[in-house]
């Protein structure tokens, strides 16, 4: 029977403080554009259910909704800015326009992200304005070249 008692209470996890929870997402927040490699790796499930909303529409919201969640997440109005930033970045799922990590489980934002990619022309479709799907004419790249000029060269 003890070592039942032993056992869940290694398992129950006490909720971190705004302060312990600013230290943890510091680490989010690199602005602007980075290599997949150079991204914070995203945290277990445990500390997800302490960091990621409840509501599992906020993290592919309007960016307020996010920053208004990290906001409290992090202790209201005295929160530290470095720490909003990382959580935000932790938590959206703006993945394109804003460099976000999408580290939060939702179903929901995985459907909305799908579609953000659809729709620039990533998904099964192909083509688009982002992406465009310019395969058929590779072999034809250097056939206005004079190959006297491009012999010159080397």
């Amino acid at each position: 029977m003890l070592a039942t008692i032993a056992c869940s209470f290694t398992t129950v996890q006490a909720s971190l403080t705004p302060t312990e929870l600013s230290e943890i997402l510091r680490q989010y927040a690199v602005e602007g554009e980075r290599e997949e490699d150079d991204s914070p790796a995203c945290l277990a499930e445990p500390m997800d259910s302490e960091i990621c909303p409840k509501d599992t529409h906020i993290p592919c919201g309007p960016i307020a909704g996010i920053e208004s969640h990290c906001i409290n997440l992090l202790g209201g109005a005295s929160a530290d800015e470095t720490a909003v930033i990382g959580c935000v970045n932790y938590v959206g799922f703006h993945v394109f326009d804003r460099d976000h990590l999408a580290c939060c489980n939702s179903d929901v934002c995985e459907d909305w992200l799908e579609e953000q990619f659809d729709l620039l022309g990533g998904g099964d479709a192909g083509g688009g304005e982002y992406y465009p799907d310019d395969d058929d004419d590779d072999d034809d790249d250097r056939a206005h070249e004079d190959d006297d000029e491009f012999e010159k060269e080397f």
